[in-house]
């Protein structure tokens, strides 16, 4: 009997620790999990279980003219929502946090004039650690880059809707 266990146990880490790829990372256990935080904290939304909180800033060529927080009672931010723009692009980024307030996947949404649409999916570990990106894009292609992006995510969701206006 303890065998059996061990050998279950000792499974599951390898499946769980397998590397993540472009065959499998639609059903990796890591990616899954991430998913159903996602979908939990969408239910507690749509529950009004989570305290919604929005500002909006006047205009100026920034990603964070936009800002919304959804919170659990005790203030743990489930959600974050920031967006903005310039006169030819616009970015909204979709944060999601998990129980304990850690970021775990971010749905980057862009557009330009150009016609460039431009889809993201961040998944990230319970440690931050990024561990895959599903990217698709359609259009001519715009300055649009991972490094801003990244830049750009929002780690301290408390912190980020409290801090000054960008311009």
């Amino acid at each position: 009997m303890r065998f059996a266990l061990a050998f279950l146990l000792g499974l599951l880490c390898v499946v769980h620790a397998q590397t993540i790829s472009v065959k499998n990372w639609q059903s990796h256990p890591a990616i899954l999990e991430i998913r159903g935080i996602y979908a939990d904290v969408n239910t507690l939304i749509a529950q009004q279980k989570l305290k919604l909180e929005a500002k909006t800033f006047g205009y100026c060529p920034s990603w964070d003219l936009e800002r919304k927080k959804y919170a659990t009672a005790n203030g743990i931010v489930r959600r974050y929502v920031k967006a903005g723009g310039s006169d030819d692009s616009a970015v909204t980024f979709d944060h999601t946090y998990d129980a304990l307030g850690r970021l775990r996947f971010v749905l980057v949404k862009a557009g330009a004039v150009n016609n460039t649409q431009l889809e993201q999916r961040w998944y990230f570990n319970s440690n931050g650690k990024s561990l895959w990106v599903d990217r698709r894009m359609t259009g001519p292609g715009y300055t649009f880059s991972d490094a801003d992006f990244l830049r750009e995510m929002v780690w301290n969701p408390k912190k980020a809707f409290t801090a000054a206006p960008p311009c």
